[in-house]
């Protein structure tokens, strides 16, 4: 399985690794950052976890969340 990890695209910027909560992806002129964490085992204040985790992974990129994709297990 790790022999397929990573990434082959020239607008990727960062890509999957360990450590790494997030992608750096280019597009046009412009630069996108995406996390998506699932969220497991929560019971409660599950959207409030979703949004945040997520959220918190881009934040420490250094940019501000801007939009948000879930993965809600």
């Amino acid at each position: 399985m790790f022999k397929y990890l990573g990434f082959k695209r020239k607008e990727v910027i960062l890509g999957p690794s360990f450590g790494e909560d997030g992608a750096i992806i280019e597009i046009g002129d412009k630069v996108i950052v995406s996390s998506v964490d699932p969220i497991t085992g929560a019971v409660e204040r599950i959207g409030w976890l979703a949004v945040n985790i997520c959220a918190n992974d881009v934040a420490t990129f250094g940019v501000k969340p801007t939009f948000f994709s879930s993965c809600i297990l």
